[in-house]
């Protein structure tokens, strides 16, 4: 009952207008367009940085050098801190001495170990003749004596001269073990950082005497690109995106700042978390976006919109050109006669400017878009806004 006083009262509306001579009602008009379809979903997330580095001395030392200011922008193997480094040169210098006299020593023992093998081989042989001939009882018993103490006394300065050269050997391994050691050492009171990113608060000063156990002097936080972690369930994941792969060839990310403010790039999924929250049955998805300008911050909350964008094209109005009615949604479309038809349609969702419909309208017509609120019945004339200057 109420429905049919409604549509009679808007006619007896126009009719009245109508017989008092107003013109029609002023319009604006849209046209209906194709354009892809966007299905948007809303999160909480989080800015998480994907490095972060924790600096510590890995020698200790007087600080020398500062090379950096609390909040700098750093560069890999950028210098944050110099420590004084004369004992450790020291040391460095002094192996590199004792490596070379062992190496000298090496080069004695072989040379000893040739002469040996040569008197060694010459004792044999003397041995050897003078046993024949004690054999034949052509010489004494003491000559074979003789001879046989001196092929000893070769054979075991030769096992003393290879003995040594084994000594020595090892010696060099050992010191070539510590200048190693020693060489990192020297090389850490250089302390460079080990990332691109933003330094945080310098923990320590010029002139402070530091060690291993000083603890964390300064934390270096990579700020771009940054990724922005939140959670989605299961079943949005499977059913919007079914894979890893589809999910970056179709989806885009954006971010709304904790000030209201929408962040002006658009970023993109870089990787799922290899597992789901056993009690919420959610997912985290992380997703990568520039931050030249340094406006996301590691550790803030976002509001984050996953759009998913489909290649099946769709209609798209504007939202202000929908009306609702008893029957449900419907558009007012404008004919080359100058009349509103109200036309029922079907929607298939929508972003932040634009009504995508299914069925209902095609492409090219025309719906108004602001002033819909005059039209009071179907097929009703209205009039465009005059262009400029006409």
């Amino acid at each position: 009952m109420m429905k049919k006083s409604l549509i009679f009262t808007g006619m007896v509306c126009a009719a009245a207008l109508c017989a008092q001579g107003q013109r029609a009602p002023v319009v604006a008009v849209s046209e209906v367009i194709e354009m892809d379809r966007v299905e948007s979903r809303k999160y909480t997330g989080v800015i998480v940085a994907p490095e972060v580095v924790q600096v510590v001395p890995r020698v200790s030392g007087e600080i020398v050098k500062v090379g950096f200011k609390d909040g700098d922008l750093v560069k890999k193997n950028q210098v944050l801190y110099v420590l004084d480094d004369v004992r450790y040169d020291a040391v460095v210098k002094g192996l590199d001495a004792k490596i070379k006299g062992i190496e000298a020593k090496i080069i004695g023992f072989k040379a000893k170990i040739s002469s040996c093998s040569a008197k060694l081989t010459y004792a044999k042989q003397n041995y050897e003749r003078i046993k024949n001939l004690y054999a034949q009882k052509a010489e004494s018993l003491d000559n074979l004596e003789n001879r046989k103490s001196a092929y000893d006394a070769a054979q075991a300065d030769l096992e003393s001269a290879k003995a040594d050269l084994a000594a020595a050997q090892a010696d060099l391994a050992a010191a070539n073990a510590d200048l190693i050691t020693a060489k990192e050492n020297l090389k850490d009171t250089v302390i460079k950082s080990p990332i691109d990113g933003v330094a945080g608060v310098n923990k320590t000063t010029f002139g402070n005497y530091i060690t291993p156990g000083s603890g964390v002097l300064v934390t270096i936080v990579k700020v771009n690109p940054i990724r922005v972690r939140f959670a989605i369930s299961t079943n949005d994941f499977l059913s919007s995106y079914g894979t890893l792969k589809r999910m970056q060839d179709v989806a885009s990310v954006k971010v709304r700042l904790s000030n209201g403010k929408e962040y002006p790039l658009e970023g993109q999924v870089k990787f799922l978390n290899n597992e789901a929250n056993s009690r919420t049955d959610a997912i985290l998805v992380y997703a990568e976006f520039k931050n030249d300008k340094q406006i996301l911050i590691n550790g803030s909350t976002v509001t984050v919109t996953l759009n998913r964008k489909d290649k099946n094209k769709v209609l798209a109005i504007p939202l202000s050109a929908v009306v609702y009615d008893v029957k449900g949604a419907c558009v007012y479309v404008v004919g080359s006669d100058s009349k509103a038809k109200k036309h029922y349609i079907v929607p298939c969702g929508s972003d932040s400017e634009y009504q995508y419909v299914s069925s209902g309208i095609s492409k090219g017509q025309k719906v108004i878009s602001a002033g819909t609120h005059k039209v009071m019945m179907d097929d009703m004339p209205v009039q465009l806004p005059k262009a400029a200057g006409k």
